[in-house]
């Protein structure tokens, strides 16, 4: 894993975001993309908010999200937020970068839905550092849709395509994006590290 910390880490000193394909294993991607649907069948998941508040803006946001438990009991859960801890550890011995902890969300947007041009820090909390996205879209092709919008320092805009076990990483404060509209549902988990 240390090889995929380093190229995220390069990444995102070097162009402003780091990203890796096949962060963990397929069979792991097929898994929790499963239990994410399961998850989505029974109504678990509720309409996304925006800002501390939540407060429900469908014209800007109208993705469908459910919070992942701190320390889920949940294997695969687990198994997720011990890759996601060992790269912030990995942050912290080579980049001193202090971060404690992390929040995560499941993310599910139907056809058609987007997020419009935000960054991921709250106006009066900065403990959000570190933005990072796990994508599970088997076989996603480029005529989908549904990627990720990066606003770059130098001004240049760049697009990924979430890509079953695409991981990519940025800083919460520093990068503006959106989520494209897609053709088909866009499965991913969200998650930020926090000082």
């Amino acid at each position: 894993m240390e090889e995929k910390y380093e190229s995220l880490i390069t990444g995102i000193i070097e162009q402003g975001y780091g990203l890796v394909d096949d962060f963990l294993p397929a069979p792991f991607v097929a898994q929790i993309r499963t239990y994410l649907l399961a998850q989505k069948a029974q109504s678990k998941f509720k309409t996304a908010g925006i800002g501390q508040q939540a407060a429900q803006h469908t014209t800007i946001r109208n993705d469908q999200i459910l919070w992942i438990e701190p320390h889920s009991p949940q294997t695969l859960e687990a198994q997720y937020q011990q890759a996601l801890m060992g790269f912030l550890h990995y942050l912290n011995r080579s980049c001193y970068t202090g971060l404690r902890s992390a929040e995560m969300h499941y993310a599910f947007y139907d056809i058609g839905s987007f997020y419009k041009m935000h960054v991921d820090r709250f106006q009066h909390d900065s403990r959000r550092q570190f933005s990072a996205i796990f994508y599970l879209n088997e076989n996603w092709a480029d005529t989908d849709g549904g990627e990720l919008l990066l606003q770059l320092p130098n001004g240049q805009e760049v697009k990924i395509a979430p890509k079953a076990g695409r991981f990519v990483c940025f800083r919460s404060h520093e990068l503006p994006h959106a989520v494209l509209p897609a053709k088909r549902a866009r499965l991913s988990i969200t998650a930020w590290m926090l000082k």
